[in-house]
């Protein structure tokens, strides 16, 4: 197991709601209905950050926008706290103890996280750029109260390591119903699918259960699903934000070619 440059207390202290899965129909974009607009650019897809200087939304497929050197550089702004930090930690120790990707606070790498509280949203861009000509900072926002437990902190630090949504995956449609009549107007954009030229599925199977995927009722105008399993009607975990997945985590040393001391889910492969 990769160890995890930070000193941590063990998982789960705090309080047992912060250790709790989320209740799943919850709507987790309720943070991002105020604004489409944060200060590094736009949102999509709910909360997933195309930076003003990244043109390219063809992340996951290139190796120069993983983390260089399986390294994930972190620091935090000035308004958060000390619980919030440890949220934070909490969730970046879980991953560590999973993969060969390293979290550690920045020192003096170029280009780095800053993880913000703002405006009570749960955001990220998609993977890695070089922003060493920019300022470095590549924002990662987990504000309190909408984005403290361990899933929803999770969930965009997949992003920047280079995940998109699992709904969005170009065979989603076999495996979820889309209920266009029930999603709110001007979101209908969250919900379409990319395509296979910008997508790669690392040769895992879709799965409801990612951290990554939407919840039966986002982005909802009238409180009916905006997607429903086809195959699995009795799920109840579409949508958790409780930790990653079997699955998120294959995915992801798949995606960092993590060796083979690390779980890759080869008798999961589609």
């Amino acid at each position: 197991m990769n160890s995890i440059v930070l000193h941590f207390v063990p998982l789960c202290i705090i309080g047992f709601a912060r250790c709790l899965p989320l209740d799943l129909d919850m709507d987790m974009t309720a943070g991002l209905r105020t604004s489409n607009h944060v200060d590094e650019g736009i949102l999509v897809e709910g909360d997933i950050i195309s930076l003003k200087s990244i043109h390219s939304k063809n992340l996951v497929r290139k190796p120069s926008q993983l983390w260089p050197n399986k390294v994930f550089p972190y620091t935090f702004s000035k308004d958060f706290d000390d619980l919030q930090k440890f949220n934070v930690e909490t969730a970046l120790r879980d991953l560590a103890f999973q993969t060969c990707v390293t979290f550690r606070e920045r020192t003096n790498e170029p280009t780095y996280v800053v993880f913000k509280n703002y405006a009570k949203i749960c955001a990220s861009a998609v993977g890695y750029a070089d922003l060493k000509n920019l300022g470095g900072e590549m924002p990662i926002y987990v504000s309190a109260p909408g984005c403290v437990m361990r899933g929803q902190i999770q969930h965009e630090v997949l992003h920047s390591l280079g995940f998109w949504h699992e709904h969005a995956r170009p065979d989603r449609n076999e495996y979820v119903t889309v209920h266009w009549e029930n999603i709110r107007p001007g979101s209908e954009s969250n919900f379409e699918p990319r395509t296979w030229e910008d997508t790669v599925t690392l040769g895992m199977p879709y799965d409801l259960n990612s951290v990554m995927h939407y919840g039966k009722k986002a982005f909802s105008k009238n409180e009916s699903p905006t997607l429903t399993p086809k195959n699995s009607p009795l799920n109840e975990n579409m949508g958790q934000r409780f930790r990653v997945s079997k699955l998120d985590i294959a995915k992801l040393n798949r995606l960092y070619e993590c060796d083979n001391r690390y779980y890759k889910g080869y008798e999961l492969e589609a």
